[in-house]
């Protein structure tokens, strides 16, 4: 035969024999109608020949788009708002439509059931950027961001209806929410001194109970900070061990004000006075 066959077709003969074949392997971007003219030409005489038009058909085929959280990705103690990113592509081309939603793993400790899983955000493009607020969900560990890029359906050619395809990914692992102050207690002994009498000053700090379930995100101690005004013009400071107890002086009469300052790893601040 002659003339130009599609790209990744082959037309094999065997010399001597009436036998042929047309090989066509399409890839996805060759969807569409092919009329193949098959002609069976004598050799002695080439005025005598048949041909056959055999019309084939490439049907379109859509294919998953990929999509991957990046973050949070787990291993992450998140408070605020956060931002989340799951960039999205699609092996057609198609435009795709991204669904951020929080999820939390089976079992988590420390944290409430969430239930059906919540929407972060959809309809994002295909960059997939959104911005979480943490305070939307409760305090917990065993959290985990889902994304979901779905397609046009189109299978890289523009007017082709066919079913939209939706691929989905997860946080690697989970990731926790902390939006909590801890608490701070503040001790003396008693409110009322003499005059050049010790005053014995102890702070304690505690978290979440829930945080020493979640292994290794566990907290470090909380840092203890105490500030006091004892003396006219001459405020103090000094950092306080957990356990520790402070001797304070005080050579003035009249009320005077202490104050225990405590401070968690995500920067969340709680005062404890008395005076």
């Amino acid at each position: 035969g002659g003339g130009v066959l599609p790209r990744n077709a082959l037309f094999e003969s065997v010399s001597g024999s009436r036998f042929g074949r047309l090989l066509f392997q399409p890839d996805f971007a060759q969807a569409g109608e092919y009329p193949i003219l098959f002609l069976a030409v004598d050799r002695d005489n080439p005025a005598l020949f048949e041909g056959r038009l055999v019309p084939v058909t490439v049907r379109n085929v859509n294919r998953f788009p990929a999509v991957g959280v990046a973050t949070p990705n787990g291993g992450e103690r998140t408070s605020g708002t956060i931002p989340v990113r799951s960039p999205a592509v699609d092996p057609d081309g198609d435009p795709v439509s991204v669904r951020h939603l929080l999820v939390q793993a089976p079992g988590s400790a420390g944290a409430p059931p969430l239930g059906a899983p919540r929407v972060i955000a959809t309809g994002l493009p295909a960059a997939g950027v959104s911005a979480f607020d943490t305070r939307t969900a409760p305090d917990g560990a065993g959290y985990r961001v889902r994304a979901e890029a779905t397609d046009s359906g189109e299978g890289g050619l523009p007017g082709f209806v066919g079913p939209a395809l939706t691929g989905v990914d997860e946080s690697d692992s989970s990731f926790m929410i902390d939006n909590t102050a801890p608490i701070a207690r503040l001790g003396v002994e008693r409110r009322d001194y003499l005059f050049l009498e010790t005053i014995r000053v102890s702070g304690e700090a505690t978290d979440h109970p829930f945080f020493p379930a979640a292994g290794a995100l566990d907290p470090a101690p909380l840092p203890l900070a105490v500030s006091y005004v004892l003396d006219p013009g001459t405020p103090g400071e000094r950092a306080l061990a957990e356990g520790e107890v402070l001797d304070l002086r005080t050579l003035s009469f009249g009320e005077h004000r202490i104050r225990l300052t405590v401070r968690d790893q995500m920067g969340h601040v709680t005062v404890d006075e008395v005076a």
